[in-house]
């Protein structure tokens, strides 16, 4: 969102402000960065929609964390893995006709119909609902039990993955309540570096910039992925492993440079940046990190990082670091076209009905 508007109370300014706050959301109190202008002329402060937005989405946002209640996407994902139509999965889990369908868009399920939709993740669990609902066909059924009796065999080899937690499926602050999405992850990189002087350390804090600037402006980040941090400022949560699973799948190439006498690996890109991956405001925030940036030393930008809450109250131990507390007060915001329109970009979350 914007940083200046014009004032609606006077010819002159209204400047964006944020102060923590504490709201309630179904009888649960959450504390949230609020977001609002104030004019420079009358001292008046107000909200707009966009303020509004971002305020309320990390009060529900919160909300479905500490319940367990699952994100939008992932209650899309549940349907679609089994072949059902959003009226049809209503049925089955006894709700009412259009009411997963307004889960999927962003609705807020009550928590008895949150544990529902937990319980029909499981496929084997699903089936039963399913036959015991008598709403499918004989064909229909048997349609289904090939594909649930599929996805447990895949489950058994996605479980071993997660107990690494680079490839964790869970939303929440660590993840800047997005889905980790490895192809908008490798994408951002490839970003990055075409810029003949990144190397590992100053990639990291490009990354770092990039997903903490939009969850300051959106409530999101961009890749989903988590940081914690090092000595040499905050980094890619596993981040070696994941540079070598850019190798794997194609995204990079490693190639060996001379600096100064010394022998670097550095990545260069193996295919081209795909641009549509992402929403406009994203590509806006990468392009501004990038230019803000690039003729920064690495020592200087380690040394910006380090002024940063998210590397100075995290560098003690292995946690990681939570958007929610640390993105709001970033101490470097780049240049002022980070301050972009995103809120309509952002995933529907900021319902809180039923």
């Amino acid at each position: 969102m914007k940083s200046v508007i014009e004032s609606p109370f006077s010819d002159g300014k209204a400047y964006l402000h944020r102060k923590p706050k504490k709201l309630v959301f179904r009888g649960e109190e959450f504390e949230v960065c609020d977001h609002y202008y104030k004019c420079e002329t009358t001292g008046k402060e107000f909200s707009t929609s966009e303020t509004g937005d971002i305020t309320m989405m990390q009060l529900y946002n919160q909300y479905r964390e500490k319940n367990d209640i699952l994100f939008p996407e992932q209650i899309s994902d549940i349907r679609e893995k089994y072949g059902v139509s959003a009226a049809r999965m209503s049925a089955i889990l006894g709700f009412g006709p259009n009411v997963y369908k307004s889960y999927e868009k962003g609705d807020i399920p009550s928590k008895s119909n949150s544990k529902l939709i937990n319980i029909a993740r499981d496929p084997k669990l699903f089936y039963e609902l399913a036959v015991e609902s008598r709403l499918l066909s004989n064909s229909e059924l048997s349609e289904l039990k090939k594909k649930t009796e599929q996805l447990v065999n895949e489950q058994r080899s996605m479980d071993i993955n997660k107990f690494l937690r680079i490839s964790s499926d869970k939303i929440d602050q660590y993840s800047g309540y997005r889905q980790r999405c490895f192809d908008k992850l490798a994408n951002m990189v490839l970003f990055f570096i075409e810029n003949q002087r990144t190397f590992t350390t100053r990639l990291n804090k490009y990354l770092f910039y990039s997903d903490f600037l939009s969850y300051r402006n959106t409530g999101y980040s961009i890749s989903g992925f988590t940081y914690c941090a090092i000595d040499n400022g905050p980094v890619l949560d596993d981040y070696k492993r994941l540079f070598s699973m850019f190798w794997e799948t194609g995204f990079v190439e490693s190639k060996e440079v001379e600096l100064e006498g010394e022998t670097f690996e550095q990545f260069v890109p193996a295919k081209k940046f795909e641009k549509k991956l992402f929403t406009s405001s994203e590509n806006e925030i990468l392009k501004a990190v990038l230019d803000s940036l690039k003729y920064k030393s690495t020592k200087s930008i380690i040394d910006l990082s380090h002024e940063e809450d998210a590397w100075k109250k995290n560098i003690s131990g292995t946690k990681e670091i939570s958007y929610q507390k640390y993105a709001f007060g970033l101490k470097w915001v780049g240049d002022s076209s980070v301050e972009t329109s995103a809120a309509s970009e952002t995933p529907g979350a900021v319902h809180g009905h039923r």
